[in-house]
């Protein structure tokens, strides 16, 4: 008999034109706490890039509101799975670019 792993953790970012994501935070993070859901997403204008790890009904609830709501198409993602919950606590962080290319971007409010 295997072991339960009672735990998913999902890995999903998704580039796309973001430019009002700072009025998203709240959304996101609602979500992440109605569903008991922990980890980290980090939004900016070109997208989103999260961890996250919950039970498989928050993490699915999660995921289904950025599919919807955030990225309002498809999104790919990995799983994988833990014995306990691996992080504290869910945040949603606002990042000036995702990922670091040394281009100007509009500044954060």
């Amino acid at each position: 008999m295997g072991v339960i792993m009672p735990i998913v953790v999902a890995a999903f970012y998704h580039f796309f034109d973001f430019p009002h994501f700072e009025s998203e935070r709240a959304g996101l993070q609602a979500v992440l706490k109605k569903w008991g859901v922990h980890g980290s997403m980090l939004i900016a204008h070109e997208g989103i890039n999260s961890t996250i790890a919950g039970s498989r009904e928050g993490v699915d609830a999660v995921l289904s509101y950025v599919k919807q709501n955030v990225v309002r198409g498809e999104m790919t993602h990995k799983e994988s799975y833990a014995d306990i919950q691996p992080f504290t606590r869910g945040k949603v962080r606002l990042k000036k670019e995702l990922i670091s290319l040394g281009v100007p971007t509009p500044s954060l409010s």
